[in-house]
């Protein structure tokens, strides 16, 4: 997942391709970052014809940033095609695959970073994914024997 900080550095006052769809039967829109809100989640945009608008960031997807001459800086993640097979990890964390019918549950697991090419790509991811979530969970107990305050109340936190 990519923090606040990233988005900005990767695509503030940057030309970007951009899309409201996976679809490959829709073109990109080229656009100028202008602002990211504090929360990392809205990005405001300038289309070329000058139209500003804020979009919400997990709604769209960035096709391509582009440099000053237009050179294309980086490549654009693969989109699997209408009924094609892709990869991904499941509830349960097994890697396995299904057919591309642009869904609800396929635009989350791209959204997520989570559709990949090969069944190779996704194993992997696999065990990253898990090394990460154990690290994690390792470094927030030794905060809490560090800390030894009370455990803070687990709630989801308001959008």
């Amino acid at each position: 997942m990519v923090t606040k900080e990233e988005l900005k550095k990767m695509l503030l006052g940057k030309r970007v391709l951009y899309t409201m769809t996976l679809s490959t039967q829709v073109p990109p829109i080229e656009a100028e970052v202008l602002e990211i809100s504090p929360s990392g989640n809205y990005i405001k945009l300038q289309k070329m014809d000058g139209q500003c608008s804020w979009e919400i960031v997990s709604s769209i997807y960035i096709a391509d940033v582009l440099e000053e001459e237009g050179y294309l800086e980086v490549k654009a993640r693969w989109i699997p095609s209408l009924n094609e097979a892709y990869w991904h990890i499941d509830e349960a964390g097994e890697v396995t695959s299904s057919g591309w019918s642009d869904s609800s549950n396929d635009r989350r697991r791209f959204a997520y970073g989570n559709a990949f090419k090969s069944f190779q790509q996704a194993e992997g991811f696999k065990d990253k994914f898990k090394r990460a979530l154990h690290n994690f969970h390792r470094m927030e107990a030794m905060k809490t024997v560090v800390s030894k305050d009370k455990e803070p109340v687990n709630h989801k936190p308001s959008a």
